[in-house]
This record gives C-alpha cells, sequence and structure tokens, in this order.
C-alpha cells in the first residue's frame, strides 16, 4: 500500500536495499514491458498492469492513502486514489510502480517479517523500474568526470540535472533527486 510517505518517492530507501537478485528482477520486468526513454528501457506501468492486475481503478481511498492492493483468491486488485493520475501524474506513476511491485513482489514480501521493510522495499523497486539505477548511474559519472580536479558539481548543477531527469523520465522531482543522491560519491 502506498501512503503519505512514499507518495512521490520521498521514502525511497537507498537502492542498496535491494539485492542483486531484485535489481536483476527489475531489469527482467522492464525489458518484458518496455518504454524506451533516452535510450534508457524502463517499465511501461500500463502494460505491466494489464498483464498482473486482475483490475485497476480509480477509488476515493482513505485520506493519506494513495494506492492499495488486495490479493483474493491469488487475483490481485489495485485501486489508486481517484483523480491522482490528472492531478499528480508523476505521483501517480510512482504509486501505481508501487503497487505493481507490491504483486510483483508478493511472495519475497511475505518473508519480510517487517511492514516498513516491505514498504522500503516496493518503493526502491518501483524506483528501479521508473529510473534504472545504471542510468542515473552512468549519468552521474559523466558529471563527476567533468568536474575531476575541482570543486565537484554544485548544487545548483545537480539541481539541474534532477529537474531534466524528472522532466525526461516522468517521475517526481524528490525521486530523481534521491536517484542522483544515491549515485554521487561520499561526501559531494
Amino acid at each position: 500500500m502506498s501512503g503519505a510517505p512514499g507518495q512521490n518517492g520521498a521514502s525511497v530507501a537507498a537502492r542498496t536495499c535491494l539485492s542483486p537478485r531484485l535489481i536483476a528482477y527489475a531489469q527482467h520486468v522492464r525489458e518484458h514491458f518496455p518504454r524506451a526513454i533516452a535510450g534508457t528501457t524502463v517499465a511501461d506501468l500500463d502494460a505491466l498492469a494489464d498483464d498482473v492486475c486482475t483490475s485497476l481503478d480509480d477509488f476515493p481511498l482513505t485520506t493519506g492513502v494513495l494506492g492499495c492492493t488486495v490479493f483474493e483468491h491469488g487475483e490481485a486488485y489495485t485501486a489508486i486514489r481517484e483523480g491522482l493520475r490528472r492531478d499528480e501524474p508523476a505521483r501517480y506513476r510512482f504509486t501505481l510502480a508501487h503497487e505493481l511491485s507490491e504483486i510483483l513482489l508478493r511472495r519475497y514480501l511475505d518473508a519480510l517479517p517487517d511492514q516498513c521493510r516491505r514498504e522500503h522495499v516496493c518503493d526502491a523497486f518501483a524506483a528501479e523500474l521508473l529510473l534504472p539505477h545504471a542510468a542515473v548511474l552512468a549519468t552521474v559519472a559523466v558529471l563527476i568526470e567533468a568536474h575531476a580536479g575541482g570543486p565537484g558539481p554544485s548544487d545548483a548543477t545537480l539541481d539541474q540535472l534532477a529537474r531534466r531527469m524528472a522532466f525526461t523520465y516522468d517521475v517526481s522531482l524528490t525521486a530523481a533527486r534521491i536517484s542522483i543522491a544515491e549515485c554521487l560519491p561520499k561526501g559531494t
């Protein structure tokens, strides 16, 4: 379930919370439900939802809840807050990716005793579907190399990069900033 903390990627734990096996699984999902953006393959969420959700509906959810998935007899029924797609498309995409992550990772998540940890894993997996860590890392590496021997990229440069990535990949600015921060060398 996506609630207020993960609504825009703000609670995304460092993707290091994803094991190499989960990162490889995210890549597998992207390859089977591809959407090309700026030379990077991200997940086509609509095609993925069509494949794994029994139903996906807009629903007037409780305040603070952006999405939820209920499993009944092995079927996944997903609801996203009514109007979210129209009003906040990037937040909608992240919420949908989070809910799809709950479906795709259901067996793995069932083995985790801590609900907070489950939510972090779903947020990290959703981020990996929408804005692959390898693509961000490659972009940040070029930026770091361009500033080699100097003080490193300025906050303004990093903010400009985050804005460009948020626009290009149709993710929230917060999600882009977190993804970039994960790729920066310590102390930058």
